[in-house]
């Protein structure tokens, strides 16, 4: 294993995110989405924040977050409809029940970029 220079470790650092976090956030991301009118969004591994949630509909934005900054602040679960701290986004547009819906989990990466991890169609369904 190399070792990871000074400067390596501030830039990482700089990014907001832990390197141990990107490591953690590599492989596969497990999504659920409860069955209620305002769903629950929850992933695995948890402790994998995200930059970005947006859910659509045949392309439409539904609603849509983001931290603040170019940082992964967004834990799991996430309820639609309610801005986690430290994040802003849009006005949740009601879901109805049978409609097929599509959210997306964006995340920075090591180099600062952002990119989608997660891409997973659901239906809404109320239980």
């Amino acid at each position: 294993m190399r070792p990871i220079s000074a400067a390596c470790l501030l830039a990482l650092l700089a990014c907001g995110t832990d390197p141990e976090a990107f490591g953690r956030c590599s492989g596969n991301i497990l999504l659920t989405v409860s069955h209620e009118a305002n769903p629950e969004f929850a992933w695995a591994p948890a402790d994998c924040e995200m930059h970005e949630l947006n859910v659509t509909e045949d392309r439409q934005v539904q609603w849509l977050i983001a931290s603040n900054d170019n940082l992964n602040r967004i834990s799991s679960p996430v309820r639609y409809g309610q801005d986690p701290l430290d994040t802003s986004g849009s006005q949740a547009t009601p879901l109805h029940t049978g409609f097929f819906y599509t959210v997306d989990l964006w995340r920075v990466d090591e180099q600062g970029i952002v990119q989608r991890l997660v891409s997973q169609r659901f239906l809404h369904q109320v239980d």
